[in-house]
């Protein structure tokens, strides 16, 4: 499972002008003397240091105003984010959207607009073939689903280029494409369970851990599944790796009916990617007095100590990151790129509480390794470029 499953800043007040530190003293400022000792100069010590101050402080808060002001593109640009879905219930889809802002907010005279599309995959291509007619410079799209219908109306628009996030797409060079590797994530996601697990097993040490999808697709089963369970059964190989789904990205009661089921049956940590209904396997957690761990960033403190653990995809650092080398015309069209834990694409945070204050000492340990030793590069899990439908 990825993504695709499922303005600009008022500029800042003018710098106050600068005061002076250069007038002279008037010739008729005297100090008096107390009597039978000499001048007292220690007011004027107080007086020139807290005139200091006030320049530094002047001057520094002038400067964090220039600093904020949105500077100007070389041209006039207008981007649009085009949402394969409602942005409310994928958090990973709102990450998106807030990076494009985030780079587009930096800039006077580059707009933003954002579009969500319905899940009907067949209306796709007429809207997205609207949306270039209204002729905007780039069209930020998510997942490899989206990039073939880029793919498919580019011809007809010469001037529109395309950015895939979280998806790949090769052979045209109106399109830029960057796909997540979620293999590495699921994987850790996936050793990370299997080692808490492992703690909290009772004396028969079976590693027992649950999957709570979304929506199942073929991506989630043939990707994201299998680097899961490797990751669980690199800590005992006999591990049950049960996986369920949603369905519905909002439906709350249902996930916390699958992830109950889940957790009766002997879990003892979840995993769960299921967008908005996240919550609802937080609440089944609690119940049964097991522990999850997230693929969204906002996890951990939706739920302190039932959350311990975030593996996720920084896909607003990403997106921010190629949309401002767009208008910076910086960013390459015609190429792709997969980025993972090495690319620092995917994180762990291991410094939240949720983390730090819930999670064993040695296991904390042992997933802060595992994670050295991908960036490292000493293990590699290849990610797939050509997806399965």
């Amino acid at each position: 499972m990825n993504a695709d499953d499922n303005s600009a800043k008022t500029p800042a007040a003018n710098p106050t002008a600068p005061v002076s530190s250069t007038n002279p003293r008037p010739a008729d400022m005297r100090f008096s003397a107390p009597t039978g000792g000499k001048p007292e100069r220690r007011t004027l010590s107080i007086l020139i240091r807290t005139l200091a101050w006030m320049l530094a402080s002047t001057i520094l808060i002038a400067a964090c105003d220039r600093a904020e002001e949105p500077r100007e593109a070389e041209r006039d640009l207008s981007i649009a984010v085009v949402s394969p879905g409602s942005i409310d219930t994928n958090p990973e889809l709102q990450e998106v959207t807030d990076g494009t802002e985030e780079a587009t907010g930096q800039f006077a005279n580059v707009n933003r607009t954002v579009y969500e599309l319905p899940l009907d995959r067949e209306m796709w291509p007429e809207r997205l073939a609207e949306l270039s007619e209204e002729a905007y410079d780039l069209v930020v799209v998510v997942g490899s689903k989206l990039a073939e219908v880029a793919d498919s109306v580019s011809a007809r628009f010469v001037d529109t280029r395309f950015l895939v996030i979280d998806g790949h797409w090769e052979g045209n060079d109106a399109i830029h494409s960057i796909l997540v590797n979620r293999r590495e994530q699921a994987f850790l996601a996936g050793y990370f369970a299997g080692l808490l697990s492992s703690y909290r097993a009772d004396d028969a040490g079976t590693v027992h851990v649950g999957i709570v999808g979304g929506r199942e697709t073929p991506v989630f089963n043939q990707v994201f599944l299998p680097a899961a369970r490797i990751g669980a059964r690199t800590v005992e190989e006999d591990a049950a790796v049960p996986a369920a789904f949603v369905g519905d990205l909002e439906d709350h009661e249902h996930a916390e009916v699958t992830a109950g089921a889940l957790f009766d049956d002997g879990a003892s940590v979840v995993l769960t990617y299921a967008g908005a209904a996240d919550t609802g396997v937080h609440g089944a957690a609690d119940t049964f007095n097991g522990k999850v761990i997230s693929f969204y960033r906002s996890a951990y403190d939706d739920a302190v100590g039932t959350v311990v653990g975030v593996v996720h995809a920084r896909l607003q650092e990403i997106t921010a990151e190629r949309v401002n080398r767009f208008i910076e015309g910086k960013l390459a069209f015609g190429t792709n790129e997969t980025v993972g834990v090495a690319d620092n694409a995917v994180a762990f945070d291991f410094e939240h509480r949720s983390f730090t204050d819930h999670v064993p000492e040695a296991v904390r340990a042992e997933i802060q390794s595992m994670f050295r030793r991908l960036s490292d590069g000493e293990i590699t899990l290849e990610m797939p470029t050509t997806l399965p439908e």
